[in-house]
């Protein structure tokens, strides 16, 4: 079968096509999964796209709470940097993906979601950017 999201020079359409594909495989519970998610993660830090970032945080937000536990727990920092890039000082988008995470229970007890909020206190280039006035009174 053809896949026509190959033909197109969209980079970001060609990794949501591996993650749907890894998906996929992972559902037919034939082989040990491996979770594309986590190169895909890496791949957004080393290309430092905000678009290309956006759009994949999009997808992946529509996946289940099983995605999410595995990127909170393996893979926090990474995708809170991911996360970070996009987002930066826009509050209403933290918020956004923020309640959707906790709608997924990823921040309940000792989840791994833990590793992932503990950036907000340690992550010196969020902590400037909620410093300045402006920005202080938005984060509130």
């Amino acid at each position: 079968s053809e896949c026509p999201e190959w033909k197109e020079d969209d980079l970001d359409k060609k990794l949501i096509s591996v993650l749907k594909t890894n998906l996929r495989i992972r559902e037919l519970n034939v082989i040990t999964p491996k979770y594309s998610e986590e190169y895909v993660i890496d791949l957004l830090i080393v290309q430092k796209d905000r678009k290309l970032s956006q759009s994949i945080l999009e997808f992946l937000f529509l996946q289940d709470k099983d995605v999410w536990d595995h990127v909170c727990s393996n893979h926090a920092k990474k995708c809170w940097e991911v996360m970070f890039m996009v987002f930066q000082a826009d509050f209403e988008q933290w918020n956004r993906y923020f309640e959707q995470l906790n709608t997924l229970s990823i921040f309940e007890g000792d989840k791994p979601g833990s590793l992932f909020l503990n950036q907000f206190q340690t992550n010196t280039a969020f902590i400037e950017i909620v410093k300045s006035s402006e920005n202080f009174l938005a984060f509130l």
